[in-house]
């Protein structure tokens, strides 16, 4: 896992602007030096008109506390940047607890001495220069440093532990919806491969009562079944498809249809221009068309009405297909099977669920509604 500090300019900011406190802190607990004649050298320097304000005892130590500190102040942010590395190898949910402590104990007192050390090279610089006094770190200051040192070790390896679990948490999310989406793919691929074989099925056994009645019309619907076929394999790779590619689909499934059954297969269609731009799941309509044509002509001796309908509702996309049946024959009209089935199933995991069929029957009519979200189809 990568810095959390360092690959986020933005957290990074953030995190340097938190230790300005720091400063304030060691300016009000570090003990600074006494005035002596060695201020009197500094003051030397300084002109008429600053004088007086220098040689404030107050304003000597304010000024000689911030010199002091500084240093501390400045080294502690960069090397609490390290620090990361200590919590990231020693993850507190899979680390037994004695190792977490005595790794975590070694490490405070290696980085505060580390500490301490960069600070008090830095007051040796300022007092090499002038700008403090020879005895400005007194001894009493380490015990001060050393517990503040100490209690930043942990502020901060407890940020980052917080960071650590927020970013394992957010990827263990992520890792959970990559796994639904392949499930919920996975899903979809294999209810649209139920599609294909349950229509070549029902396609080949068409072609057979052909065969001996018309063999010029079933020589002719076989040429047209390949043809297809070919476009079905071209739409069912594709998520989402325009509602008009879907008819033009089901147009060509049913001049398969008319090869066989001739002027007993009657469709109307009623499709708004704008309807045809919805994107809809590919083969959605094929299976509920097919199911009218093999149960709706199933049932009558005459012609049989299709009836094919969109609209657009607000959010949702309404389509429904009617055909028309013999209520005598009704328990056959009524059959469900693989593609009702397996196109209620794709409205349930279409859209984020939203999707809904329903089926009803009125007089001699047979119908099934779809309603699903709009969408525009990809260009």
């Amino acid at each position: 896992m990568r810095h959390p500090l360092l690959h986020d300019p933005a957290r990074l900011r953030r995190y340097l602007l938190g230790w300005l406190p720091l400063l304030a802190l060691l300016m009000g607990t570090l003990r600074g030096p006494s005035p002596s004649s060695e201020f009197g050298v500094l003051a030397a320097s300084a002109s008429p008109a600053l004088l007086g304000l220098i040689e404030s005892a107050v304003i000597f130590d304010l000024l000689t506390r911030f010199l002091m500190a500084l240093p501390f102040a400045l080294t502690m942010p960069f090397l609490g940047l390290g620090y990361w590395f200590v919590a990231e190898t020693n993850p507190a949910s899979e680390t037994p607890f004695p190792r977490l402590l005595l790794t975590h104990t070694a490490a405070a007192v290696v980085g505060t001495f580390g500490w301490y050390a960069l600070g008090s090279f830095g007051v040796s610089v300022l007092t090499s220069i002038g700008a403090l006094p020879d005895d400005a770190l007194r001894p009493e200051n380490r015990l001060v440093l050393a517990t503040v040192g100490m209690s930043s070790y942990a502020v901060v390896v407890l940020l980052y532990y917080v960071l650590i679990g927020l970013a394992r948490g957010q990827q263990d999310q992520l890792r959970k919806e990559e796994l639904a989406t392949l499930a919920k793919d996975a899903e979809l691929a294999a209810l649209r491969f139920q599609i294909n074989p349950h229509f070549l099925f029902n396609a080949l056994h068409s072609v057979s009562a052909l065969t001996s009645t018309a063999p010029d019309r079933a020589r002719e619907m076989c040429v047209r079944l390949a043809d297809f076929l070919r476009r079905t394999l071209r739409l069912a790779d594709r998520p989402v498809v325009a509602l008009a590619e879907e008819l033009q689909l089901v147009d060509d499934y049913l001049e398969l249809e008319r090869l066989r059954f001739g002027e007993r297969l009657v469709v109307h269609r009623d499709v708004p221009d704008d309807c045809g731009r919805a994107g809809v799941p590919p083969l959605l309509l094929q299976p509920l068309v097919e199911n009218a044509v093999k149960h709706g002509l199933g049932s009558l001796l005459g012609p049989m009405q299709l009836d094919l309908r969109a609209r657009h509702h607000g959010p949702m996309l309404e389509l429904a297909v009617a055909n028309t049946f013999d209520p005598e024959a009704a328990p056959a009209a009524r059959g469900v099977g693989v593609g009702l089935t397996n196109t209620r199933a794709r409205l349930a995991r279409y859209g984020g669920g939203e999707g809904e069929l329903t089926v009803a029957t009125e007089d001699n009519h047979y119908r099934v509604t779809l309603t699903l979200p709009w969408t525009e189809a990809p260009a």
